[in-house]
């Protein structure tokens, strides 16, 4: 079945772009190839990455304190 180690919410109709922005700021904390997929829920995001998943919320936080720019991509 599933086995995500993150769950990222997003609005419907944008899962493309999402993505894109998902794969964009794991790369910035380090993880070449994260798995991002569409879950059976619309607008819930499923995603695999190698990086401990607390490490990529403290993260998170750090890169958007710092720039929020990376959590714009076009």
């Amino acid at each position: 079945m599933y086995d995500f180690n993150l769950l990222v919410s997003c609005s419907w109709g944008v899962y493309g772009k999402a993505k894109k922005e998902i794969i964009h700021i794991l790369e910035i904390l380090g993880d070449e190839s994260p798995l991002v997929k569409r879950t059976i829920a619309e607008g819930i995001i499923g995603v695999k990455t190698r990086l401990n998943s607390r490490e990529v919320a403290y993260g998170l936080r750090r890169l958007f304190d710092e720039d929020p720019l990376p959590f714009n991509t076009p």
